[in-house]
């Protein structure tokens, strides 16, 4: 092992740690320790200091002779134990008044040196308060005293260096003991960590170093004792259920991969930038492509048609804000494949902190079913093309009582509006109130009549103010013999022919028709096509009002439209209320019809009905511009209260419509 894989190891740097922290405790503990002795040093100095010149000062009071010039040698054997140097260095006794002075050590001779010096005046009456040593010079004590009545003066000359460097070698001598059995101590607990703790902990740190087996660890634990024998034990089963959670997260990867994979639906997911990052077996063969890989890291926007790619955009722009899945219908380019339809379910895969990783398509082939339903609805559109040219009144009731189906003619004859008939209850006594049947009680009686006969048709003639019809009741037998429907054909006896003035004017109709198709030809863009269209309609018509609204796919707006209200005003905050209640709400029911929609009385509780109400106008038409591949907008025309459009004028504006679709269409190309 290298010597920074070493320091890398916890056993190691827990050993250096112990060492550091020993020589840590060890250097703190000198240092407390020499500033404590050299306090207590200073201490001692001053009191000694103190108690060496009580002491001279005594001696000195019992010596008689003070003239003599020399204390004899005695004394002088007596005073030389006050000054062996430790503290005091020198000493001698000076007799003011004479030349005369005892001394005893070496003193200096030159004055520089007592100019170094510290000076601690040391009065007859004192206590030391045991910092007037100096311990970094020498100290001159100077102490006045009365001897034979005369004032004497004591000096000592106490050597505070000296007393240090002896403290700090006691300290060092004393520390060097401590510091060799705190070492020694310290080996032998590293020796018994090492044995107790610092082996088994190796053991287990080398196993996993080397990656082992569970079986490893239980073999060591075999070895080991008390916590480490738990340790090993624990690192064992932790292990066995790491692997077998990883066979099993292995095992359901493998499933989830072959239930992906196996989908009886084609799967593709799409990373945030649109490319496809996954795919199934039935998405390749769905797409044309040979394997799923052919399609990884495709752009998924190049797989639809141009003009469903917004729809798609759109559905995937919508589960930023909601967790369910989005569908929609898109077409798809198949290489070698005609055009596919599919139903696509969007699904957003999440993180944990809920930002969208990848989004997963569900495509579903639904070209038959798409064939079938187109069939489907030409032969509908036929049906009631049919009906809807029919100069009979047909009305279908279910075996439940409810309206089925109806035609053109039925809806001018009771003036009601497509939505208010299909599907609600039939009742007789109600239903034909329009027609102003003279006796309501008998035409009641036999319609009821009429109904009981559920094996042969029947007919009835009756008188209205509108002229007189003869009602047919034909049953319709269902699949189930007791479940029987029946079909209501009104016709009019005797229809009235038209008068001069109505014939007059559908001829100045066709004329303004005429005219129209030949001022759509000269067209030649979408803006020119809307205003002609908007200014003519109404005039063509003889309504109130027309419009006429365009598609647009910007952001701020949906639609261009145009209105032409004539000479009637319109308040401008009403104007603007009814374009946009046109653009959310009547533009896209209109477009998911087929044909005219009809309203003879404007549906108050619709968003569109309060604007056209607020705007004056009652009754509504409104038909869809279909082009070849996908639906331009929409023209409506509309009345005010008091009037209502009869059945030319919704034959004239479903005339109308193909044309402007078609000039649409040309404009547009």
């Amino acid at each position: 092992m290298s010597w920074l894989g070493a320091w890398q190891s916890v056993v190691h740097r827990l050993v250096a740690a112990l060492v550091a922290g020993g020589l840590v405790i060890s250097a703190g503990l000198g240092v407390l320790e020499l500033r404590h002795a050299q306090a207590a040093l200073q201490l001692e100095t001053a009191q000694r200091t103190v108690l060496t010149v009580r002491h001279l000062q005594s001696l000195l009071r019992h010596f008689r002779d003070a003239d003599a010039d020399d204390p004899g040698p005695q004394v002088k054997r007596l005073l030389s134990i006050f000054t062996d140097g430790r503290p005091v260095r020198a000493s001698r006794v000076r007799f003011p008044g004479s030349n005369r002075v005892w001394s005893w050590g070496p003193w200096p001779e030159a004055d520089a040196d007592y100019t170094a010096m510290h000076l601690w005046p040391f009065p007859e009456h004192a206590m030391s308060a045991g910092d007037e040593v100096s311990l970094d010079r020498l100290t001159l004590v100077q102490a006045p005293f009365n001897l034979g009545g005369r004032v004497c003066l004591v000096e000592l000359l106490v050597d505070g260096p000296s007393a240090r460097q002896r403290m700090r070698n006691a300290v060092f001598d004393h520390l060097a003991t401590q510091w060799l059995l705190l070492a020694l101590m310290t080996l032998l607990g590293l020796l018994l960590l090492r044995r107790w703790v610092l082996g088994p902990l190796l053991d287990v740190v080398a196993l996993l170093g080397q990656s082992a087996q569970p079986e490893a660890y239980r073999r060591l634990a075999r070895r080991q004792r008390g916590e480490f024998r738990r340790l090993a034990h624990s690192i064992a089963d932790t292990l066995d259920r790491l692997e077998a959670t990883s066979r099993q997260l292995a095992q359901r990867e493998r499933a989830f991969q072959s239930l992906y994979q196996l989908a009886p639906s084609a799967m593709i997911s799409l990373d945030p930038a649109g490319r496809v990052v996954e795919a199934n077996r039935r998405a390749a063969a769905l797409l044309g492509a040979a394997s799923p890989s052919e399609l990884i890291g495709r752009r998924c926007i190049e797989l639809i048609r141009p003009e469903d790619r917004p729809r798609l955009q759109e559905a995937i722009d919508r589960l930023l804000s909601r967790d369910d899945p989005v569908r929609c219908q898109l077409r798809l380019d198949a290489p070698g494949h005609a055009v596919i339809h599919a139903a696509v379910e969007a699904a957003a895969v999440r993180d944990e902190e809920g930002a969208i990783q990848s989004v997963r398509l569900t495509l579903l082939d639904i070209s038959r079913d798409h064939q079938h339903q187109r069939q489907l609805e030409d032969q509908s559109r036929l049906l009631s093309l049919m009906l809807d040219h029919l100069n009979d009144a047909v009305l279908l009731v279910d075996p439940q009582g409810r309206i089925a189906a109806f035609n053109r003619k039925l809806i001018g004859l009771v003036h009601c509006s497509p939505e208010s008939l299909r599907g609600t209850p039939y009742r007789p006594e109600e239903f034909w109130e329009e027609l102003g049947v003279r006796d309501p009680d008998l035409f009641a009686h036999r319609l009821r009549h009429m109904e009981a006969e559920s094996q042969r048709p029947c007919q009835e003639r009756f008188q209205t103010r509108r002229g007189a019809f003869v009602i047919h009741s034909i049953p319709v037998p269902q699949g189930d013999a007791e479940q029987t429907a029946r079909l209501w054909v009104v016709q009019e006896a005797a229809p009235q022919e038209p008068s001069e003035h109505l014939s007059q004017q559908r001829r100045r109709r066709l004329q303004v028709l005429k005219r129209i198709g030949q001022s759509l030809n000269q067209t030649r863009d979408e803006e020119q096509v809307l205003q002609l269209a908007a200014g003519q309609v109404r005039d063509l018509l003889g309504v109130d009002a027309a419009g006429v609204a365009i598609r647009r796919h910007g952001r701020h707006s949906r639609s261009r439209q145009l209105i032409d209200q004539g000479p009637h005003a319109c308040h401008l905050r009403t104007g603007q209320l009814l374009v946009r209640a046109i653009e959310e709400s009547l533009l896209p029911l209109v477009l998911h019809q087929q044909d005219v929609a009809f309203w003879p009385d404007v549906p108050s509780s619709t968003r569109w009905g309060k604007a056209m109400a607020m705007a004056g106008y009652t009754c509504l038409a409104a038909g869809p511009l279909q082009g070849l591949h996908e639906t331009w907008g929409m023209v409506w025309i509309a009345c005010r209260a008091g009037r209502r459009l009869d059945p030319a004028q919704l034959q004239l504006l479903e005339a109308l419509m193909p044309l402007l679709s078609a000039r649409m269409q040309v404009a547009a190309l």
